[in-house]
């Protein structure tokens, strides 16, 4: 048990961060208390702070960028929480600086685009399929899209995913769902098209 210096209140050390120079090797304030007093002392000096905040980023850009990769990649699930939080309370904000971002960046953002399609070919035919599917209303709101992103991305050398019943068939037309698709040989996926045969695929 310990004594917090600034609310007196004794508590168990366990509500105390710890401190190698301390004698106990934990702080002398509580983590409530320091918490209120970072944010005190944040909302009075927050221009000064943001200041010098992005000082230091620009000083070593590299360095800025590698510890906070690493620091996100320690802290994954916390980081993700923190932006999901912020995004929900500033989504005009995220918006508007996109779009200014898109229009100062447009040969970057197509050079990344591109490099990113090329390393990840599964990725790009899942996403040309969805964006196809969504065009004709084939995707229903409970389709399991991460499954069918891994489901294309799976696909092996030669193979091409294909729709059992197709999305624009002629006579009957599937979903774009996980338990439509399978791995086709590239050549018979090409000569079937949109067709679709019921003794073909085994149902009776």
């Amino acid at each position: 048990m310990k004594q917090c210096c600034y609310c007196k209140t004794v508590k168990s050390l366990d509500e105390f961060n710890k401190d190698k120079s301390s004698k106990d090797g934990h702080y002398s304030a509580c983590r409530k208390c320091v918490k209120e007093r970072k944010r005190i002392y944040y909302s009075k000096n927050k221009d000064s702070i943001l200041k010098k905040c992005k000082e230091n980023y620009f000083s070593d850009v590299e360095l800025s960028r590698k510890r906070k990769r690493e620091y996100t990649a320690k802290h994954r699930d916390s980081e993700c929480l923190r932006a999901k939080f912020w995004y929900s309370k500033n989504k005009d904000k995220k918006s508007e600086y996109d779009k200014k971002y898109a229009k100062r960046n447009i040969d970057k953002r197509r050079l990344a685009s591109k490099k990113f399609r090329n390393n990840h070919p599964g990725r790009k035919r899942a996403d040309t399929a969805y964006r196809r599917a969504w065009r004709i209303k084939a995707t229903p709101q409970w389709s399991d899209l991460k499954a069918i992103r891994m489901f294309y991305e799976k696909c092996p050398n030669g193979y091409h995913v294909d729709h059992i019943i197709p999305l624009q068939g002629k006579n009957v037309s599937g979903l774009h769902v996980l338990n439509n698709l399978q791995y086709l040989i590239a050549r018979e996926n090409l000569s079937k098209s949109n067709h679709y045969s019921i003794e073909h695929n085994g149902i009776k």
